[in-house]
């Protein structure tokens, strides 16, 4: 139901997400960062980011054809949006749908996380 692991590349930085079988319940995955013991939890929301100069509403039709739809397009960033399908193993499942349309750069699970202290 879950994908296994979920890789992803931000400013040059792989990511790696390893499910936690023995923690996931049928709704609430759990996974593993980078194995570092550190859990992280989906909450369904995925970043995407377009190239420089793309506005991401104007995408919306390739965004609902791979699955999801603009949550919302913050502000600060109009080549950018958090888009959610209709679950998170949904969200989770179409990454690569996300990542087939033209111009995207970068998409990216939002991730939940204990606080860490340095």
């Amino acid at each position: 139901m879950f994908p296994e692991q979920i890789e992803f590349v931000t400013d040059g930085r792989r990511t790696t997400f390893r499910l936690r079988r023995d923690l996931t319940r049928d709704d609430a995955p759990v996974y593993e960062i980078d194995g570092s013991g550190v859990e992280a939890r989906p909450n369904g929301s995925v970043w995407i980011r377009f190239a420089e100069g793309t506005d991401a509403a104007s995408r919306a039709a390739d965004i609902a054809a791979a699955g999801y739809r603009i949550e919302r397009v913050p502000g600060y960033a109009p080549n950018a949006a958090f888009v959610t399908a209709g679950s998170i193993a949904d969200a989770l499942a179409r990454l690569d749908s996300l990542r087939a349309i033209a111009g995207v750069e970068v998409v990216e699970p939002q991730m939940l996380t204990e606080r860490q202290f340095r």
